[in-house]
């Protein structure tokens, strides 16, 4: 099932701008940052072309929000994918579940519909003044699904992304901006620019310890084995095995004297 896009031509152009490198970009930022198990998302309509510029400042924006020390929430509201459910369905994300009854749900978010998290909502504030086109876009759609719910597939152009399960797809519009939160966030901002590598370098490093100590107790271990091993073949211990002993009571119970026993041995 497709999402239908409602973005006005000034969002479309916006969307066109500055995509590329898209995937390598959200690529390396994912890898070292403490996203929830959700991230902002676009449409599979608009991914399907080559848009999607406006996710790169989104995750960006929302870093800005993880610094200031807000963290977002699970969006609580209905699905925004247009569906005839036979049976009620729950998803749980983040530790929150999020219920659809069995009934059609309108593909429009409405006010009451919004995320009742401050956090979230300052993050999705932020996205607008990404760019220039965007600080004039009045309204904008902002897509929630779990990382998980996301699909690549090889066949797919660079920046395309879909979803496995439309249900698990929350759409929110952000209607108006507010400069005062974003504002009151870039007081806080912090930019930094680690060196990347001298800290693969550091990786590195500690890894070919690592590996030279597991060598050293493999080596170890095997030498103990062998040390164990000598020791047992050097011990007297199985010679003097009582099972395998004769006495003179049970050569005499056989009826044969010592004489024939004598003889029978030369």
């Amino acid at each position: 099932m497709e999402i239908s896009p409602r973005y006005t031509v000034e969002t479309y152009s916006l969307l066109t701008h500055n995509c590329n490198n898209f995937s390598n970009e959200v690529a390396q930022f994912l890898v070292g940052s403490n996203i929830p198990d959700y991230i902002l998302q676009l449409p599979s309509e608009v991914m399907s072309n080559p848009m999607g510029a406006l996710l790169m400042p989104m995750i960006q924006n929302l870093e800005t929000t993880f610094r200031a020390g807000a963290v977002p929430q699970v969006p609580q509201f209905r699905p925004s994918v247009s569906a005839q459910s036979s049976q009620s369905t729950t998803i749980s994300v983040n530790g929150s579940s999020i219920s659809s009854q069995p009934k059609e749900v309108d593909n429009k978010v409405k006010d009451g519909e919004q995320p009742k998290s401050e956090e979230v909502k300052t993050s999705e504030k932020t996205i607008p003044p990404s760019k220039p086109i965007g600080k004039k876009v009045n309204s904008i759609d902002v897509v929630y699904t779990p990382w998980s719910n996301l699909k690549k597939t090889p066949s797919m152009d660079v920046g395309q992304v879909g979803f496995y399960n439309s249900k698990m797809v929350r759409t929110v519009r952000v209607e108006k901006r507010i400069h005062e939160t974003v504002n009151r966030l870039n007081k806080t901002k912090v930019e930094r620019k680690p060196d990347l590598k001298a800290k693969k370098e550091a990786v590195y490093a500690a890894e070919k310890t690592q590996r030279k100590q597991q060598l050293k107790e493999k080596k170890r271990r095997v030498e103990m084995q062998r040390l164990e091993r000598q020791a047992e073949i050097r011990s007297y211990e199985d010679l003097m095995v009582p099972e395998k002993m004769t006495s003179n009571k049970q050569i005499a119970a056989t009826s044969k004297s010592f004489q024939e026993v004598e003889e029978d041995f030369m």
